[in-house]
C-alpha cells in the first residue's frame, strides 16, 4: 500500500474541503439540482403544429384549435382571417370608458368577466355587428385596498380607443394595437411611445405588452435564473431591444393570453393557454421562488417558442404577450349564436368549458380592466 507524504495528505485534504465547501455554498444558494426538477423545460404543446389538434370553423373566416396536455393544460387557438371576412373587426375595449364614471382611471373590474362583457358590447352594436370572440386585454395594476369582488384597478399605460388617447400615466414596454384603412386592419407596436404617436398610428392601442417576435426574429427574454437569488428587483428598464422582463411573471407557469399576426396583416391569432388545477398565478410565482416544480399552464419562453415554430410556417410574423395569470379568458361566438367560454380561475371549482345563451346568464365573474374583441361590422368601412 502506497503511503501519502505529509505534504501530498495536505493537498488532497485542501482539495476535499474545498470540494465540501463548494457544495456547501452551492445548497446554501439553492442552486443545488441534483436531481434536476425541470424548471425550464418547455411545455408540451409550445410548438407548432399541435398533434391530434381537434379543428373547427365557428364563424365565417375564424378557425379554432383546440389541444389538452398531458398534464391537463388547455391550448386554445383562434385564428381571424381578414380576406376570408372582410368584415371582421379588431378592436379593443376599456371598462373604464363608460362605468359610473368614466375615464377618471378606476375600475371595479372584478364583476364583469368576458361574459358579461360580451354581452355589454353586443348591446353596443346591435346594429352594427355581433361579437365574434373577446378576450381578456393587456396588464393592468390594482389597488390592494378592498377585497374582491370590490377590488379596483387602473390603466398602467395610456390607451387608444376609436382614435383618441386616455390617461396620462406612465408608459411601460411596448404598446400594441390596430389602425384602419379603408375598413382593413394593420397591426403595429411601438415601444414606450408618446401620445402623439399613439393618436397618429393607431385606432385602438395598449402599453404594457411584451414584443416577442418582430418581423420574424425572436426578441431578447431574459435568461433563466440558476437559483431563487437570481431574480431581478422590479421594475426593470424596458428596452427596445427586448421582448420587456417582467421577474418571477416571465418564468413561472400559469395560464396565459398571447397574439401573432401575419405581416400582410390578413391573419391575426390569439391563443389561450389555460391551467387546469386553480392553481393561482401568485401560487405559482411563490413555488418559483421557492424553486419548487412547475408543471401546468406556461411560461414566456413556451410563448416565444410557439411563435417562432409558428412564424416558420410562414403563418406568422410578429407575437405579444399580453396578460395572463387568474384573469386569462376567452369567449366565442358558435355557428347557433351560443358562446363557449373559458372561464376566469375566479370560477375554480366549478371551472368547465361552458356553453352560454348570448344573453350570459350566470357567466362567472373575474373580470380584467380591458377586453379585446373581434365583431363582424354590418359596414366594416
Amino acid at each position: 500500500m502506497k503511503v501519502l507524504s505529509s505534504p501530498a495528505r495536505l493537498i488532497y485534504s485542501a482539495l476535499f474541503l474545498a470540494l465540501l465547501s463548494l457544495i456547501a455554498l452551492k445548497m446554501s444558494n439553492s442552486v443545488w439540482r441534483f436531481p434536476d426538477i425541470g424548471l425550464a423545460e418547455p411545455s408540451e404543446h409550445s410548438v407548432w403544429p399541435w398533434p391530434r389538434a381537434r379543428v373547427d370553423t365557428p364563424h365565417r373566416g375564424v378557425t379554432h384549435w383546440l389541444a389538452v396536455s398531458r398534464d391537463g393544460t388547455i391550448c386554445d387557438l383562434l385564428r381571424f382571417d381578414f380576406k376570408a371576412n372582410p368584415r371582421l373587426r379588431f378592436e379593443l375595449y376599456s371598462q373604464d370608458e363608460d362605468d359610473k364614471q368614466p375615464f377618471d382611471n378606476i375600475v371595479q373590474f372584478w364583476p364583469m368577466g368576458v361574459g358579461q362583457a360580451t354581452r355589454h358590447l353586443n348591446r353596443r352594436f346591435a346594429r352594427s355587428g355581433p361579437v365574434i370572440a373577446a378576450w381578456n386585454g393587456p396588464f393592468f395594476g390594482y389597488h390592494h385596498v378592498a377585497p374582491i369582488p370590490a377590488e379596483t384597478g387602473f390603466h398602467l399605460s395610456p390607451v387608444v380607443l376609436n382614435g383618441r388617447v386616455y390617461h396620462n400615466t406612465a408608459n411601460h414596454r411596448w404598446s400594441f394595437g390596430v389602425k384602419y384603412f379603408e375598413g382593413k386592419p394593420r397591426f403595429d407596436v411601438a415601444h414606450l411611445p408618446g401620445r402623439k404617436l399613439l393618436a397618429e398610428r393607431f385606432d385602438f392601442a395598449s402599453g404594457t405588452v411584451q414584443l416577442l417576435l418582430r418581423n420574424g426574429r425572436a426578441f431578447a427574454l431574459a435568461p433563466f435564473p440558476t437559483g431563487p437569488r437570481d431574480f431581478k428587483k422590479q421594475p426593470v428598464p424596458s428596452s427596445p431591444h427586448e421582448a420587456g422582463h417582467i421577474p418571477y411573471f416571465d418564468h413561472a407557469k400559469f395560464s396565459r393570453a398571447s397574439i401573432g399576426w401575419s405581416d400582410d396583416h390578413s391573419r391575426l391569432f390569439v391563443l389561450i393557454v389555460r391551467e387546469p388545477n386553480g392553481v393561482s398565478e401568485g401560487q405559482s410565482i411563490a413555488a418559483l421562488s421557492k424553486w419548487l416544480p412547475q408543471s401546468e399552464g406556461w411560461n414566456v419562453p413556451d410563448l416565444q417558442r410557439f411563435w417562432l415554430s409558428m412564424a416558420r410556417t410562414g403563418w406568422i410574423d410578429h407575437a405579444i404577450n399580453s396578460d395572463a395569470g387568474d384573469v386569462a379568458q376567452l369567449t366565442y361566438r358558435l355557428p347557433d349564436g351560443r358562446y363557449q367560454m373559458v372561464s376566469p380561475i375566479g370560477d375554480w371549482p366549478r371551472f368547465e368549458r361552458r356553453v352560454f345563451d348570448a344573453d350570459f346568464h350566470g357567466a362567472p365573474q373575474g373580470g380584467s380592466v380591458m377586453y379585446f374583441y373581434v365583431r363582424e361590422a354590418v359596414n366594416p368601412h
